[in-house]
């Protein structure tokens, strides 16, 4: 007899925003170019924040440090 063994999935939200990519680190903060990039880095880590606060059981990932910087000294 085979036995079924209960696998845990762990579902993790996360961000991916490059560095410059078609724009300035800047422009992508701050949602100057709205033809290929809609919103703001800004505006996400800020709504993500508050959903966080909302929800302490939630996570995210984030991985670019230098947004995460910039948003946190403003």
């Amino acid at each position: 007899m085979k036995y079924k063994t209960k696998k845990t999935v762990h579902v993790i939200p996360h961000s991916h925003t490059d560095l410059g990519w078609k724009s300035t680190v800047e422009e992508y903060f701050d949602g100057a170019h709205l033809d290929f990039y809609v919103g703001s880095v800004n505006g996400m880590l800020t709504t993500v924040v508050q959903e966080l606060e909302k929800n302490p059981n939630r996570t995210f990932s984030y991985a670019e440090m230098k947004f995460m910087m910039m948003w946190w000294e403003r």
